[in-house]
């Protein structure tokens, strides 16, 4: 393994999924950095006691959740990250000799895109990433895991910043997919493969 795991909890998923999301990170031997939106000192001691960095979520954007932006602040130069959404655990085993390494998305192309607030911007998205991802990857990318350079990490949350802070999208389910596709389609020296994650369930 090359690569550190992370993954981001509100009191919500850290209620359904936190202790056995950590618990099989130990389990894997994985070193984890954990963000967390308000979570109670019980639940940091937890993640400390493991030997974890917890790391309190760092409000960037005028939205609720900046777990990615969070995790930025904490990767190295040259480390390569796999965030995962809380309900799926963390695995060692991935092949990482690409920049990103994600899966494909359950949306299509005209809900991937409902969070663009302008209708002709999101005519035009939606061209371009039919064009751009669509037929390259057969389907659009999906954020539900995630391992990625720090160049990765650092191009996608820049990509991130600039999309919410001239508010050309809204916070929604599918905006991490759209921001996803937006940036691998119009970065074009980002390598990318497509593997399905076997293992998903955390609860």
């Amino acid at each position: 393994m090359n690569y550190i795991v992370a993954t981001g909890f509100d009191q919500t998923a850290w209620d359904k999924y936190g202790l056995n999301w950590i618990r099989h990170a130990k389990s894997e031997s994985l070193e984890a950095i954990i963000v967390g939106n308000d979570l109670p000192s019980q639940s940091v001691e937890k993640i400390n006691e493991l030997g974890f960095t917890y790391l309190p979520v760092e409000y960037k954007f005028n939205i609720k959740y900046n777990f990615y932006y969070t995790l930025l602040q904490k990767l190295q130069k040259g480390q390569r990250c796999l965030w995962t959404n809380p309900v799926i655990l963390p695995r060692a085993d991935i092949e990482a000799n690409v920049d990103l390494v994600c899966g494909i998305s359950d949306f299509g192309a005209e809900y991937l895109t409902s969070s663009v607030v302008n209708l002709y911007d999101r005519a035009a998205m939606i061209q371009s990433l039919n064009e751009s991802i669509r037929q390259k990857h057969g389907g659009f990318l999906s954020s539900e895991y995630i391992l990625g350079t720090h160049d990765f990490w650092n191009g996608f949350v820049g990509c991130q910043t600039y999309l919410h802070e001239r508010q050309y999208i809204d916070a929604n389910p599918t905006s991490d997919d759209l921001i996803l596709n937006f940036f691998v389609a119009f970065a074009n020296s980002i390598s990318c493969k497509v593997e399905k994650y076997p293992t998903k369930e955390a609860a």
